[in-house]
């Protein structure tokens, strides 16, 4: 295959879709989406496990929309909960559960055999990091508004 921006492009949006239909699977015998999961990923390793539903967009690559239903998903299951912030009445802060994080405990283990196995088969360690690395500037750089 030729190496281009598009070819990159069809890769890395196909490997997603993979690992998203991998890890749905390994999910779905709680009633979480790979959506749901990655929300509450990013949740727990925000700062005093706090954020707002446009940070947890932007974490993620969600749509705000898409987001506003992933979390009152999580919010029905009593995964994550939904509080008003004393410092900024218009700003609603989510945080996990007790119930939550109970589940991303439970659930790490078969994500990390059946899902993050992959990158270990494939990818020795540095090549991980390499890739991490490259993700991560490659994020920053299309973060920003075009």
């Amino acid at each position: 295959m030729r190496s281009s921006g598009a070819a990159i492009h069809v890769l890395v949006r196909a490997c997603n879709a993979m690992m998203n239909r991998r890890l749905d699977r390994v999910l779905q015998p709680h009633a979480l989406s790979a959506a749901g999961y990655l929300t509450m990923i990013a949740l727990r390793d925000r700062e005093n496990n706090l954020a707002s539903p446009s940070e947890l967009s932007d974490d993620t690559g969600e749509s705000r929309a898409h987001m506003t239903r992933i979390c009152d998903d999580l919010v029905r299951h009593g995964w994550i909960r939904r509080e008003w912030n004393p410092a900024d009445r218009r700003r609603v802060d989510l945080s996990l559960t007790t119930d939550g994080q109970r589940l991303l405990d439970r659930l790490e283990a078969t994500h990390r055999d059946q899902v993050q196995g992959v990158h270990e088969r494939v990818l020795d360690r540095p090549d991980r990091a390499l890739l991490q690395d490259l993700l991560t500037r490659l994020s920053q750089e299309l973060s920003g508004d075009p």
